[in-house]
């Protein structure tokens, strides 16, 4: 899309391995999961924008590799294509627990394509015990759409709390206390050493404890991993899987990468960061197009995700995986707060709910690199007049 905004008329061509047009994938464990969501409404763009944007479009394309030196992309079972510019973003690939007795059993699922909810959906049917191996944002989301009155679901988590490493313990618990009052059981502190079979699926966890959980369904919401093996001869990737980058999001002559396989400088603190959000895809993504066709412009903007559940919306930009302190305005049980992670003083992210105005003036700070010192936060503060 940025390719034809900026002017480039030559030829595009766009390459997955999944047979079905570019959807919204934010929207599989929220509204689709929950019956809110139509599998008609997950495409971005419909067939013919493609053709009127003269992309070629080309689904079910598995890549084997990259030839650095001739340019070219190896297909599987095709010819060579190749490339004057090449974005590569793949995604990551779901968790499975390769190492965990039962993981390959009927009733586990994992969540992260199209195709993974509409067969999670098929295989839930009616069944009643639901265990999410996992408290990460998919896993809590999945937990929100699947509960209801004739259906249980536990939660089985390493944290004390959900979301502890990354958002606080106070933000974690008040997310467990919401998801306690919909009927929702949690596991906490605990680890799964096997997945029992009964009756030829998937029937119970089991803990360390020795505790049997019962489960006619289990889905797997314990990480993804960036899906960069097709570049391992081209590229020294990261431990983690990670393509590294540099700020104009380059990895190596006429070859850029976006998304979850970008290890790229923050422009905060040089340091770099893997970050895997659908909103920083989308900023990459164009920086990338635009690097592509010679403008040099470095990736400045403050990474953003959000999550939502039961109806409730938080908002996190920048990023801190590590704080010295969080700065709350507001009441975080009652779900009206701005949390704020400083690191030497500085603000490095901000969470926030029900003060979406107050976000979005938050986050054009960080990408500026403008926001107040740590000892400047007032509660009282206009962000907007700050702006």
């Amino acid at each position: 899309q940025t390719l034809r905004r900026e002017g480039f008329a030559g030829r595009v061509v766009l390459l997955s391995k999944e047979l079905a047009l570019p959807y919204d994938r934010t929207k599989l464990s929220k509204g689709y999961l929950a019956g809110k969501a139509k599998k008609e409404s997950l495409p971005l763009r419909e067939a013919d924008f493609y053709a009127q944007q003269n992309i070629e479009y080309r689904e079910g394309v598995r890549v084997a590799g990259v030839n650095l030196a001739t340019q070219e992309i190896q297909l599987d079972n095709q010819l060579p294509l190749h490339y004057d510019q090449l974005l590569l973003a793949p995604g990551s690939t779901a968790s499975r627990l390769p190492k965990l007795p039962g993981h390959i059993l009927p009733g586990v699922w994992t969540l992260r394509t199209a195709t993974d909810a509409s067969r999670l959906l098929e295989g839930i049917g009616t069944r009643k015990e639901v265990v999410i191996i996992g408290s990460s944002f998919i896993g809590m989301e999945v937990a929100s759409s699947l509960i209801g009155e004739d259906r249980a679901v536990t939660v089985i988590a390493q944290e004390k709390v959900p979301f502890q490493r990354v958002l606080g313990p106070e933000i974690g618990a008040m997310f467990q206390k919401m998801h306690e009052e919909k009927g929702v059981k949690f596991e906490t502190e605990a680890e799964v050493t096997a997945l029992l079979r009964e009756d030829g699926r998937v029937g119970s966890v089991q803990l360390k404890t020795d505790k049997i959980i019962p489960a006619d369904v289990v889905v797997l919401g314990v990480g993804v991993r960036p899906a960069t093996d097709f570049l391992k001869d081209a590229f020294t990737l990261e431990k983690d899987g990670g393509l590294p980058v540099n700020a104009h999001l380059q990895a190596a002559p006429n070859v850029y990468a976006a998304g979850d396989i970008a290890r790229f400088p923050l422009a905060a603190t040089g340091q770099p960061a893997r970050i895997e959000h659908w909103r920083l895809a989308q900023q990459h993504g164009g920086v990338a197009a635009r690097n592509m066709l010679g403008q040099q412009q470095p990736y400045t903007a403050a990474p953003f995700f959000w999550t939502q559940q039961y109806g409730k919306s938080l908002r996190y930009a920048g990023h801190a995986e590590q704080w010295e302190a969080i700065i709350y305005h507001g009441d975080v049980a009652k779900q009206d707060f701005l949390a704020f992670y400083v690191q030497a003083g500085r603000i490095a992210a901000v969470a926030g709910m029900n003060r979406d105005a107050d976000m979005i003036y938050i986050t054009e700070l960080l990408g500026k690199g403008c926001m107040p010192a740590a000892a400047d936060l007032r509660v009282e503060m206009s962000w907007e007049a700050v702006v």
